[in-house]
């Protein structure tokens, strides 16, 4: 038995009634970040995120007054925490154990299960990215045709009402109707780029020459706004297809513009970490509100945003086995990560 809990690939655990570990294998080192002697004695809460620390003591005692399992017996799913302070998803089998002459009531089986969360949850993002494109294809055909007819009826509307001695105030209107129509054009278009499949053409691309690129198209830069380049590894490249991947800077760029409506500074940083290049566009902008997933169609921060723009981004990025990351203060500004794979050499 003794032999067996040491070489289990699981985490293996034991407590006694007052929860504190009388056996931790080796295995809790790859798993929660501590050697095993030295969680032996330590209360097992400190393996423990909350809710489930803070109400342990109640389970066990709960089950020592009535005998009503709970969690004995069961294979259940809850968050754990790493000796960094990481939380993360695990599967525990806890069962009751023969008394011992060390006191060891239950042992627990621990299985970290984050990368099989992971994939849960990118295959519920695919399935919810179709259900999404799917509606939006649908969309784009039905709104589409409507308003190009709508737009050149206006405009022979606006021809004829321009030649009206009294007619300027129709004029304004029309106009009114024509950039309203022009907005939800701009609309369908998103819809077009989030439904419509991209075929995209790797190639190697040397990132910071596109990053100049981009910022040469940026006419509006000097609006009080100061652009740093701090580029690591210029000569590293990307495997992507670099109209896709400008598409995607030139969009994380303009957000950071809009953001410091009042002026501020545009880092845009590289470097290569882990086997990946990394892209920061860093803002010294107002920041993202706290609980908004911006990376949802529809979810925006801007009056007049559409909410397709960084959704597509991400699409792009996840098509390109990449990563699109962000970390944001509010009032202080925003650091937007794109990570793509290198180029083979």
């Amino acid at each position: 038995m003794h032999q067996l809990v040491q070489t289990c690939q699981d985490a293996v655990i034991f407590i006694d009634g007052q929860g504190m570990i009388t056996l931790a294998n080796p295995a809790c080192k790859a798993i929660f970040g501590y050697d095993a002697a030295s969680l032996l004695g330590k209360d097992v809460r400190m393996l423990m995120s909350e809710p489930y620390a803070s109400r342990h003591h109640g389970y066990v005692e709960r089950y020592e007054t009535t005998g009503e399992r709970r969690a004995i017996g069961r294979i259940r799913q809850v968050t754990a925490m790493r000796a960094d302070g990481e939380e993360f998803p695990i599967e525990l089998s806890v069962t009751q154990l023969a008394e011992t002459g060390d006191g060891t009531r239950y042992g627990a089986f621990i299985r970290d299960v984050s990368e099989k969360v992971r994939l849960q949850s990118a295959l519920v993002e695919r399935e919810r990215a179709a259900t999404v494109g799917t509606t939006a294809s649908m969309l784009v055909h039905e709104i589409g045709n409507p308003l190009n007819n709508m737009a050149l009826q206006l405009q022979a509307l606006r021809r004829k009402v321009s030649k009206w001695e009294e007619g300027q105030d129709g004029v304004v209107k029309v106009d009114a109707c024509l950039k309203e129509i022009e907005r939800l054009s701009r609309l369908v278009q998103e819809f077009r780029a989030l439904s419509g499949r991209r075929r995209i053409v790797r190639r190697p691309i040397v990132l910071t020459e596109l990053l100049e690129l981009v910022l040469a198209n940026l006419v509006r830069l000097n609006r009080g706004i100061s652009v740093h380049r701090q580029f690591a590894d210029e000569s590293a490249r990307v495997s992507a297809d670099a109209d896709k991947i400008q598409q995607v800077v030139l969009n994380l760029c303009h957000n950071a513009i809009e953001a410091m409506p009042n002026g501020g500074e545009l880092t845009l940083r590289t470097s290569v970490v882990d086997g990946q290049y990394l892209l920061e566009v860093i803002d010294t902008g107002d920041g993202v509100p706290a609980g908004l997933d911006i990376f949802e169609p529809f979810v925006t921060s801007k009056a007049e945003g559409t909410g397709l723009g960084l959704a597509i981004c991400s699409e792009i990025v996840r098509e390109h086995d990449g990563s699109l990351q962000y970390e944001t203060t509010l009032g202080e500004g925003s650091n937007f990560r794109l990570r793509l794979p290198l180029a083979a050499p």
